[in-house]
């Protein structure tokens, strides 16, 4: 299986970002794919609760940490610096035919920009797989030499995808 294809959608908050990669790891799950999925945070993140055994042990020192049960795992490491995506992407050997990412702008990853009315900054489409949008008005982003889609259409989207991962 090897490492699985990447592929990010980016955009501004509230561009419908989330609820569009759901609904890929749906249907791309259903079409038979192994899907991973990464979402980016910018917030402080913590799957522990304070007071909790696992909790206790990263406070006493050990780093990194592994919550485990008969059907989950959840794994801890303090970090000194930020991630990149391909030491993430790692995690996911063997385990996913793609790992859909939601967020990573910096990293140079083949990526989807999801359009908000306002459109699109020259600067944003570096490494643009091609665009998601959501107005009619937005179909002149194709002069790019990109595939638009629209946001609520699922089905083009995910078939994009399984080309993309090679029809794994």
């Amino acid at each position: 299986m090897g490492y699985p294809k990447l592929l990010a959608f980016v955009g501004k908050s509230g561009s419908g970002k989330t609820t569009l990669v759901e609904k890929l790891i749906a249907k791309l799950s259903e079409a038979g794919l192994k899907v991973g999925a990464v979402k980016r945070s910018h917030h402080k993140v913590d799957i522990d609760r304070e007071g909790k055994d696992s909790w206790r042990f990263r406070n006493a020192g050990a780093n990194p940490t592994i919550l485990a049960s008969d059907t989950f795992m959840g794994y801890m490491e303090r970090i000194e610096k930020p991630l990149d995506m391909n030491l993430i992407a790692r995690q996911f050997e063997g385990k996913a035919d793609i790992v859909l990412i939601e967020g990573f702008k910096s990293e140079v990853i083949p990526r989807f920009l999801v359009v908000t009315p306002a459109g699109v900054q020259d600067e944003e489409i570096d490494n643009v797989a091609g665009f998601i949008i959501t107005e009619a008005t937005q179909e002149s982003l194709k002069s790019y030499g990109k595939p638009v889609f629209y946001r609520n259409d699922i089905a083009p989207i995910t078939e994009w995808i399984i080309d993309y991962t090679d029809g794994r």
